[in-house]
């Protein structure tokens, strides 16, 4: 069998899954109301907001922990060790992922996790805050 003939029997699937997923994502925004997006949004920057504090606050106790337990241990090249641990922690403060930690999250994404764990996205808003 050729390449050519299996292209052909894959086409119209193509067509019908991207027709599919028009209709989903469609679907998915259905109930909400432009008001009830606008308030949503509202909560999601207020959460973004909260969460790049405790991010900030967490940043600071954990240098300050590492601060006071390896400075001297570490006389020389303390500092780079310090830039890369901090690095490092910035990295993994969200690993694994967790919506309560998601510093950058959108209204897109908040309804894509709601519509993946079938949450009512008028209720789950009040959770992650």
């Amino acid at each position: 069998m050729e390449f050519s003939s299996i292209a052909i029997i894959f086409d119209p699937m193509k067509n019908c899954l991207l027709l599919l997923s028009v209709i989903l994502s469609s679907c998915k925004n259905e109930d909400l109301s432009p008001e009830e997006k606008q308030i949503l949004q509202t909560h999601i920057t207020r959460h973004n907001i909260a969460t790049e504090a405790r991010f900030v606050q967490d940043s600071i106790h954990e240098l300050q922990e590492h601060r006071a337990k390896y400075q001297l241990k570490y006389k020389t090249g303390f500092s780079e060790f310090l830039k890369d641990h901090m690095i490092l922690f910035s990295n993994n403060w969200n690993r694994p992922y967790n919506i309560n930690k998601d510093r950058t999250l959108t209204l897109d994404s908040y309804l894509d996790y709601c519509g993946v764990h079938k949450y009512n996205p008028k209720e789950q808003i009040k959770n992650i805050n």
